[in-house]
């Protein structure tokens, strides 16, 4: 019996890409914890209120725990962590292009538009109105995922800045993706 993922960054990455590595797996064990508390505040909102609209908020935040958890896992870090390890610009592309979307949803997560099942800012400002203390978790939940969206972008450039002066290319993606391919 062996695991599905081996996971070892002191042995599997090169020592000048480590401390990216960790940065990155950092942003997806907040990812979990910020859906999370993004769950945990829709329950209050709908405790709280009980109305079928913040039910369905409530759901969606459920779904998104159980969803986004494992997805961003296999979709950007573990592509991001294959990379590291053979520094292959295919891998890379592919972080890219999904952890781009990924700040995309984070984004979209603070803002917070009703029923979406993200306790973003225009969430929790109407929620704000009829409960404070709910509404001050919601808005803690919605400054959390700004923060992450930050800092999402920022360990995005790091990493395109890594990528870019390591000489690895769209060309050897694309050869890359040829080969596996056949």
């Amino acid at each position: 019996c062996k695991p599905c993922f081996y996971h070892n960054v002191g042995v599997d990455i090169p020592p000048s890409s480590q401390g990216k590595t960790r940065a990155l797996c950092a942003i997806y064990v907040s990812t979990f914890v910020i859906l999370l508390l993004n769950l945990v505040a829709c329950l209050a909102v709908f405790a709280s209120d009980g109305s079928s609209d913040n039910g369905i908020s409530f759901g969606l935040s459920l779904a998104w725990f159980f969803v986004w958890t494992p997805m961003a896992f296999l979709c950007w870090y573990w592509p991001i962590y294959k990379a590291f390890r053979s520094d292959s610009s295919m891998w890379f592309m592919f972080f890219f292009f999904i952890f781009f979307v990924q700040i995309g949803v984070f984004i979209i997560s603070a803002v917070g538009i009703e029923k979406s099942g993200y306790s973003g800012f225009i969430y929790a400002t109407e929620i704000f109105g009829k409960n404070k203390p709910v509404g001050a978790i919601c808005l803690v939940v919605a400054g959390l995922w700004t923060l992450l969206a930050v800092i999402g972008a920022v360990a995005l450039i790091v990493v395109h800045r890594h990528y870019r002066s390591s000489g690895l290319s769209v060309a050897q993606a694309k050869g890359e993706l040829k080969e596996k391919s056949m």
